[in-house]
């Protein structure tokens, strides 16, 4: 049971950054086994109006009184066998369902709160079309459970390609295509605009980069500041390259052959892939936005994301929309 979503969403970055700190105080706990992200986290839709988390435990009313525990969140909202919703300091809501080690039905239970609704409701159609009931409890043919492992074995016996979490926001059930993004295809961020008055430097953002293993950077600067920032990179011997931009959302000016930015933009372009433009950093760690730019290029089907970037969540879902 959930109450209903808050008004004010938060961003996917965020809500990261709240599972992570909820998880790794869970982690602590000695009866903690399998601990993971549910709903629109694990789907990572740019936005996400509470955390969804799920585990399993030799205990799992000790895990759930840890979790809510007065010194750790700040309001418990919902409890039910097996789960409490709590409201975290800072305001964001985050829910904790728990499940028996050896729990039979947690892989079935994952899936269903992985969501979302519709995705799910045209599998469990799917499956009763050959003879199979799929509910959270799991999948039976008749009244004899189908041992699962992983979500994959679910698609498998119900005779349907699997869909990674971040596909499975609508009813489609086609075969996914095999040349998706990755983050292993990302080697660059563009474009990188470091506000004025920010506590970090350009510098900063670009050598986060490179600790990140970024290969390049596209920074909205000068062309004199972008070798400048090269020439410091060398001298402290790490290997990305820096191209400055010089007006957003017109081509790079630089010589042919040195841009691979330019490259992939002008192949993505030819093959009618989408392109993102242009970013916001305030500090270095703002690079990890990556991950949900990342995370809608793929629910988007995106085979060639040639410039991958770090856009605000809200910013991005908008250009999302205006780009289908």
């Amino acid at each position: 049971m959930n109450p209903a979503p808050p008004a004010a969403r938060l961003s996917l970055a965020d809500a990261r950054d709240v599972a992570s700190r909820v998880l790794g105080r869970l982690q602590r706990e000695p009866t903690a086994l399998r601990l993971g992200v549910t709903g629109e986290i694990r789907r990572m839709e740019p936005t996400v109006g509470w955390v969804g988390l799920m585990a399993t435990a030799h205990d799992p009313d000790a895990l759930l009184a840890a979790f809510a525990d007065p010194a750790f969140c700040e309001e418990v909202v919902v409890r039910t066998p097996g789960q409490v919703f709590a409201r975290m300091k800072g305001d964001a809501l985050v829910s904790l369902r728990v499940y028996p080690a050896e729990d039979p039905s947690f892989v079935t239970a994952l899936f269903e709160h992985t969501g979302d609704v519709e995705h799910v409701e045209a599998v469990r159609r799917h499956a009763a079309s050959r003879g199979l009931r799929l509910t959270s409890d799991g999948l039976f043919r008749d009244e004899e459970r189908v041992e699962l492992s992983t979500e994959e074995e679910i698609y498998a016996h119900v005779g349907l390609p699997y869909r990674p979490p971040e596909l499975r926001h609508d009813a489609n059930l086609s075969a996914v295509p095999d040349d998706l993004v990755t983050m292993f295809d990302v080697k660059g961020l563009a474009t990188i605009r470091v506000p004025e008055g920010s506590a970090f430097s350009l510098y900063d953002v670009v050598l986060r980069a490179a600790q990140e293993g970024y290969v390049w950077v596209v920074a909205d600067t000068t062309p004199e500041k972008a070798v400048e920032i090269q020439a410091q990179l060398l001298e402290d011997e790490r290997p990305i390259r820096v191209f400055p931009l010089c007006e957003i959302g017109e081509p790079l000016q630089i010589r042919e052959g040195e841009d691979p930015a330019r490259d992939w933009h002008e192949s993505a372009q030819a093959s009618g892939s989408k392109v993102l433009t242009t970013a916001a950093i305030e500090r270095p760690s703002d690079i990890d936005k990556a991950i949900p730019a990342l995370g809608a290029a793929r629910r988007g089907a995106w085979r060639v994301c040639a410039v991958l970037n770090t856009l605000e969540p809200d910013v991005f879902a908008a250009w999302c929309e205006a780009n289908r």
